[in-house]
């Protein structure tokens, strides 16, 4: 099943990811020019706005799951949840 996004939350998501992006290539800049505590810093930042796009991403998921309410779309809903805890 595709992700159903808004055409607005979809330039959203994709907004954040190509910042994301931005940010890796970045930290990989930073390797061997930058001090260790600088670099793990940067890379918990982008590993924070990862879960904050993947945490939209399940927002819309889980209206489209429980406004219909297919049978198993529940479980597989549940299921993406664990994935990102």
């Amino acid at each position: 099943m595709a992700i159903a996004l808004q055409p607005e939350e979809l330039k959203a998501a994709r907004d954040r990811l190509r910042r994301i992006e931005g940010q890796i290539r970045g930290i990989q800049r930073m390797l061997g020019e930058r001090d260790c505590a600088e670099v793990l810093t940067q890379i918990a930042a982008a590993r924070s706005a990862l879960q904050k796009v993947a945490l939209f991403i399940l927002q819309s998921y889980a209206r489209e799951c429980l406004s219909g309410a297919r049978e198993g779309e529940i479980e597989r809903l549940l299921q993406s949840y664990l994935t990102l805890t």
